[in-house]
C-alpha cells in the first residue's frame, strides 16, 4: 500500500508540474488543438496504471 501512495504522488505532482510545461512548450511550436494530445495521453497512461493491477493474476 505504500508503494502505491508514492506513485499516486509522484503522477500527481508530474500531472502539475511537468505536463503544463510540456504542453506550453509543444503548442508554441504547432497548436493548442495538438499540444492537448499531450494530456490526453497521460491521462490514458494513469487510466492504464490504474487498470493494470486488476489485469495481472493474483498468486
Amino acid at each position: 500500500m505504500v508503494h502505491n501512495l508514492g506513485l499516486f504522488f509522484m503522477v500527481g505532482g508530474a500531472g502539475w508540474s511537468v505536463i503544463p510545461m510540456l504542453i506550453g512548450a509543444y503548442a508554441r511550436r504547432t497548436s493548442i488543438q495538438r499540444a492537448f494530445l499531450i494530456a490526453a495521453g497521460a491521462a490514458l497512461g494513469l487510466t492504464a496504471m490504474a487498470i493494470a493491477p486488476h489485469l495481472t493474476p493474483v498468486a
